[in-house]
């Protein structure tokens, strides 16, 4: 029942809409024209030819429905409701759709020869052309010698100029009311200190490309800076220190140098013990090297770890670093307990305060 109804619904649309009167508008431009095949095929034809389109140009079609919006119009069915529901004539709005460009390789050749030619007016006017093709822009170029300053500098004087000339002939002969006048001398005074510091800078352009570069220098070249003659006899007289662990720095492992290795220099730790008296692990080792026993053990130590150093840097064998190994160990017992030994020996001679 609901497909004959139906049935019945598109014969009465086929035979009652025919000769539909259509209003078309693109932009500015409106046509009238009666349609008579109702479908979406022959409206869009009828539009093209009378707007004259070309097949490649694409547009869209909208038309006014009874509450008054535009509504989109692309298919057959829906051009068929919209003779239903709009009066006559059937307003519809065309949009064209104007396609990108495309870009081909023949035109990219072209303007890369034209880029590699300069064209009258680049002639005519080198101030204008560009300075470096590369990364600095105006750096590079003509623009970074003094002629291409030099020829922009006349060209934006002689454009002054001409204008200034223009200005006050027309100031001279034409009849001006006050304010006009008024207005024209302030623009000609304006201009006219434009033209003295173009003129100024151009003189300052000459002077500097007349100086040779190798006689150019600054004042601050000519300025000696002072060095006080105290800082001068404290460097001469000044002796590094003979020591590893350096002037003034305790805390853990600072006697270590390069490679966490001990260095040699570890003579004269009794001169220096009462300067550097409580200052990090420096005592405890010029202490422990006060005695002939605690020099010896140092030593040994010292031996056995640049023993062990040289072996790993020859990249011997486990066999071969094996003993030097053990034999560090040793020393480095033998090392602690005098090291202990004195230690405990200098404790116990020195006054303890008494408990409160």
């Amino acid at each position: 029942k609901d497909n004959i109804t139906l049935l019945k619904f598109k014969l009465k649309m086929q035979t009652t809409i025919e000769n539909i009167h259509v209003k078309i508008q693109c932009e500015n431009e409106f046509r009238r024209f009666v349609l008579n095949e109702v479908n979406y095929q022959s409206l869009a034809g009828m539009i093209r030819t009378l707007l004259g389109l070309s097949q490649e140009t694409t547009f869209k079609m909208s038309y006014l429905d009874d509450e008054g919006d535009w509504v989109l119009l692309t298919t057959d069915c829906e051009l068929e409701y919209a003779c239903t529901l709009s009066k006559s004539p059937l307003k519809i709005s065309v949009k064209i759709c104007t396609p990108a460009p495309v870009a081909h390789c023949c035109a990219k050749t072209v303007c890369s020869a034209d880029e590699a030619t300069p064209s009258v007016a680049d002639v005519e006017k080198p101030w204008r052309m560009r300075g470096g093709r590369g990364r600095g822009g105006c750096r590079g170029g003509r623009m970074a010698r003094g002629e291409g300053c030099a020829e922009r500098f006349d060209a934006k004087i002689a454009r002054l100029t001409e204008r200034h000339a223009v200005l006050t002939a027309k100031l001279i002969e034409g009849d001006l009311s006050e304010e006009r006048a008024r207005a024209l001398e302030w623009r000609l005074s304006h201009l006219q200190n434009k033209i003295d510091t173009w003129k100024v800078k151009k003189q300052q352009l000459s002077d500097a490309s007349a100086v040779p570069k190798e006689d150019h220098h600054t004042a601050h070249d000519d300025v000696d800076v002072p060095v006080p003659a105290a800082e001068d006899a404290k460097a001469a007289t000044e002796e590094p220190h003979p020591h590893c662990f350096g002037r003034g720095r305790g805390g853990r492992g600072c006697h270590r140098g390069q490679r966490g290795g001990w260095r040699k220099q570890m003579e004269g730790h009794e001169e220096h013990h009462g300067e550097r008296h409580g200052r990090g692990c420096g005592p405890h080792i010029a202490l422990a090297c006060s005695t002939p026993e605690g020099k010896a053990a140092f030593e040994r130590l010292q031996a056995a770890k640049e023993a062990v150093f040289t072996a790993r840097q020859e990249k011997a064998g486990k066999e071969a670093i094996q003993p030097k190994l053990e034999a560090l160990k040793e020393a480095k017992a033998e090392w602690r307990e005098i090291k202990m030994a004195l230690w405990k020996e200098k404790r116990g001679t020195c006054p303890r305060k008494e408990a409160k």
